[in-house]
């Protein structure tokens, strides 16, 4: 970790109020003009997830539907050991941009690349072990080998995923979230098509796809595939070549690797645990209730998709926080992250109302019939009360995202991911594996979870409260650019 300052040692607290305002590098404006296109872009990728589940679904929701959402977790859990790694390289590309050294970008972006081949390879060698799998986890009648047809797949998709989201990083990085917007959408556009011919009408011509959660798959893998096509073609360009030294810069550098490493395996870390333990804990809910399960699902159906912005919003502050890190203005990281969290905070109050008072505007969304197993009126009861409790701890969890991609734009990503791995486990694995031993109710479970949030929130203020992360970076030392006057200007005009 490097010092910014003389004194950085001792950093002061970082401010927590601040006079919002629209215009300027630290405005609301900025803002949201890097934040919206992430968001749209998570948006994007949550509506790619669930037209996969609607063509399968009407394919064979008995068995390939399923077995894709199984055998599709397991790949996507073991694809966050590279995945959160590369895609840190946005951080890097941030603080080099903000410390106005180009040449830099595509020299990091070159070492990103490195490491998507590495993973991308390791991912394959999966692919043989897909069978075995599967059978070990033991699922009843032809599931276990509709899973593995689904996921050997899915590793040919590794390489070009983990380049998309590397390449991608040169955008992301310097604010210019448009392209990774654009290129998520063209995307979507591609693998909605190619997953209702996959599915329902594999071509002869390519034998090895075979239709149902396969073809599911290979849609998915050629779409991706076809956007790692457009950024390879951008990073290429004429223009990006002489800006950025995407050519030039080509060499392998192994301290710059090495550093890439060390700051972004702990957000893989972070990635891991959390899937890890919310899968823990939905396990354990159908080991203790299988109707709170059915309930459980619904409520956290809604509170993924209603926190897809609060994700992009944390996001672009990590973005913006990176950029002003490199060019030594914390102060104007602090101004962005204020107003962030004025944003994220404020609309999840509204949506707190609405959970608390109108739930089952939420439900109406789920058609429950009472063809389904368990009581019908139970589930709804028991969804009705969970979407209470997510907004109970809503406006927490939008406060951790907030300050969490802050304190991750500087660098401090070894905290953020011991926390996720300590509070998961004491307050999601411990708690669900020990609910299922002693038969404590749902609701008890759920109580573990709001304590997660409420205490990775909580960690997360106090981390970024206590001005650390201002006095580190992930770029050379010697390349920040102090703008003492802008930041003394700053400082002076909040105080």
């Amino acid at each position: 970790m490097h010092a910014l300052t003389a004194d950085s040692t001792h950093p002061k607290p970082a401010r927590l109020l601040y006079r919002p305002s629209w215009h300027g590098e630290d405005g609301t404006r900025r803002l949201l003009l890097v934040s919206g296109p992430l968001i749209l872009a998570s948006l994007s990728a949550a509506l790619n997830l669930f037209m996969d589940r609607w063509f399968l679904a009407r394919y064979d929701a008995a068995v390939h539907l399923p077995a894709a959402m199984s055998a599709g977790t397991l790949w996507w859990t073991l694809s966050m050991f590279g995945f959160g790694i590369v895609s840190y390289v946005a951080t890097f590309v941030a603080q080099y941009h903000g410390a106005n050294r180009p040449e830099r970008i595509g020299h990091v972006v070159w070492q990103s690349i490195y490491l998507s081949l590495i993973f991308g390879v390791a991912m394959l060698g999966l692919i043989p072990l897909a069978g075995p799998l599967f059978d070990l986890i033991g699922k009843p009648g032809e599931i276990p080998a509709v899973e593995a047809d689904h996921f050997r797949p899915l590793c040919w998709a590794n390489l070009a995923l983990f380049l998309n989201v590397g390449i991608g990083g040169l955008w992301a990085g310097r604010g210019k979230t448009w392209f990774v917007m654009a290129v998520n959408f063209v995307v979507v556009a591609m693998n909605i098509p190619l997953n209702y011919w996959f599915i329902y009408h594999p071509p002869e011509a390519l034998p090895f796809i075979h239709g149902g959660a396969n073809g599911a798959a290979w849609g998915t893998v050629v779409s991706i595939y076809f956007g790692t096509v457009i950024y390879l073609v951008a990073f290429f360009s004429k223009g990006t070549r002489e800006a950025y030294a995407t050519v030039r810069e080509w060499h392998f550098d192994r301290a710059l690797f090495a550093r890439l490493v060390r700051y972004g395996w702990p957000q893989s870390l972070q990635s891991f645990v959390e899937v890890a333990s919310f899968t823990v804990f939905l396990n354990a809910m159908g080991k203790v209730d299988m109707e709170a399960l059915a309930a459980t699902t619904i409520a956290l159906s809604v509170n993924m998709v209603i926190f897809i912005p609060i994700i992009g919003m944390g996001q672009g502050i990590g973005v913006l926080a990176g950029q002003f890190i490199g060019s030594g203005q914390a102060a104007r990281a602090e101004k962005t992250t204020w107003q962030g969290n004025l944003l994220a905070t404020g609309s999840m109050v509204l949506l707190m109302g609405t959970f608390l008072f109108f739930p089952e505007m939420y439900l109406a969304i789920f058609k429950l019939s009472e063809s389904q197993v368990g009581d019908i009126g139970r589930i709804r009861e028991l969804a009705t009360f969970f979407l209470m409790l997510i907004g109970v701890y809503c406006t927490m969890d939008a406060i951790g995202q907030v300050y969490a991609g802050a304190i991750k734009g500087a660098g401090d990503t070894a905290f953020v991911a011991w926390s996720a791995l300590i509070f998961g486990t004491l307050f999601l694995i411990l708690p669900s594996i020990a609910a299922v031993i002693f038969g404590w109710p749902a609701p008890w479970m759920w109580a573990g979870l709001i304590g997660y949030i409420t205490v990775w929130g909580l960690s997360m203020l106090w981390r970024y409260r206590g001005g650390k992360w201002k006095a580190m970076q992930v770029i050379e030392a010697d390349m920040v650019t102090r703008v003492v006057a802008k930041d003394e200007l700053e400082a002076a005009s909040a105080a």
